[in-house]
């Protein structure tokens, strides 16, 4: 999905609903077995193609909403 069509506010408002779950960049990319230095987390973590903030977040929310998968 392109950013043009994805406003501020709705950008703003994922990162924290993340936060609001307990999402901290450092040990969600170390869970996910990441490399911490090369990933951009963020408000605007998705303005470019970003496969590795794909893959933490999308294993951060499973393991937070869903443990048993």
């Amino acid at each position: 999905m392109s950013s043009v069509w994805v406003t501020s506010f709705e950008k703003e408002h994922l990162w924290m609903y993340l936060q609001a779950l307990g999402f901290e960049p450092g040990p969600a990319t170390i869970a996910c077995g990441k490399i911490v230095s090369h990933t951009h987390l963020g408000v605007n973590m998705f303005d470019k193609l970003n496969r590795d903030a794909f893959q933490i977040v999308s294993y951060f929310l499973f393991q937070t909403l869903d443990q048993s998968l």
